[in-house]
């Protein structure tokens, strides 16, 4: 089944800015592929240190990680300078990170769950390493002949830009049970 199509609805695939793996793009470029891979995983060492929305969130760490994908965006659409698909992954994966936690955060006030202290603590820890981890193996990866780690980074691509336009929706559900429910 081709998906690129449908993915092109969420990135713009160029394909000078898009990892290639197995002879073939991947469906996303690379800062998209960093926000996808960057809100799966950290959305997941979120629930694994902290448990089911328990904890309230930095907003303005949350939007501070989004700053540098503003700022390597801006500068190349002006031309300042070329950006990299390693610094586009980056950026991404940080941005990713952001919505990661304010995601976690709406849903822990939704459900009113008990709030502890703040984020971030130590989870930044195993999401940089994950971050590393993943950004190696893509750059390592390019033009090699292993079709898993293309199926690999395409399925979270495509399940995480799923996750999250779910995970909107599911926000607004909650949101209007509860102010139906308690005005």
């Amino acid at each position: 089944m081709n998906l690129k199509p449908i993915m092109r609805i969420l990135c713009h695939q160029r394909e000078d800015r898009t990892y290639k793996v197995c002879d073939n793009y991947l469906l996303v470029c690379g800062r998209c592929l960093g926000i996808y891979i960057g809100f799966f995983f950290s959305f997941i060492v979120l629930l694994l240190i902290y448990g089911f929305f328990t904890r309230s969130v930095n907003v303005l760490y949350a939007f501070a990680l989004i700053i540098p994908m503003v700022i390597d965006g801006m500068s190349q659409a002006f031309n300042l300078r070329e950006s990299k698909n390693w610094i586009r992954f980056i950026t991404g994966y940080l941005a990713g990170l952001s919505v990661a936690y304010i995601f976690y955060a709406i849903i822990s006030v939704i459900l009113a769950t008990p709030r502890f202290a703040k984020l971030p603590y130590f989870e930044f820890i195993p999401i940089a390493a994950v971050m590393l981890f993943l950004l190696f193996i893509l750059e390592k990866s390019q033009n090699s002949k292993i079709i898993f780690l293309k199926k690999f980074f395409n399925s979270i691509a495509i399940f995480s830009a799923v996750f999250l336009v779910f995970g909107v929706i599911i926000l607004y559900a909650l949101l209007f049970l509860k102010l139906k429910f308690f005005s």
